[in-house]
């Protein structure tokens, strides 16, 4: 409640260690299934060290909030803002950027595939003579 966004989560969608998530990476999993969302499409806020190297553990984003830590204590983050007022879509939509372009060259090398048309003689093909 303190961070204002209970308006954008439900609670059915909202994970806390009341849920039975004993490691903070099984709780961001968890996040991220209740959310219906591929972990590299996460971002997880915090202001802690650890919780970026969870989050990179789960193969998330982490954006941390100078707070408790110096900013060069909060170096393994994705990025590092003294405010949330600092944030804006444009620059949280960077994060994700160069993901969707390899997302895209994977799909483009998938289509390019030679399709290796093969035939299969049943039974009955054989019984009446044809060979393919």
């Amino acid at each position: 409640r303190r961070t204002g966004l209970d308006e954008f989560f439900p609670p059915d969608k909202r994970v806390s260690r009341s849920n039975g998530f004993v490691e903070t990476t099984d709780e961001l999993l968890g996040a991220a299934l209740r959310a219906e969302r591929r972990t590299d499409h996460c971002v997880v806020f915090d202001n802690t060290p650890i919780s970026a190297t969870d989050a990179h553990e789960a193969q998330m984003k982490s954006i941390s909030f100078v707070d408790h830590y110096a900013k060069y204590e909060l170096t393994s983050a994705d990025a590092t803002f003294v405010s949330p007022r600092e944030m804006n879509l444009m620059r949280l939509r960077t994060f994700f950027e160069t993901q969707d372009l390899v997302v895209e060259a994977e799909v483009d090398a998938l289509s390019t595939l030679e399709k290796k048309d093969t035939l299969t003689l049943t039974r009955y093909d054989y019984l009446e003579g044809r060979d393919g």
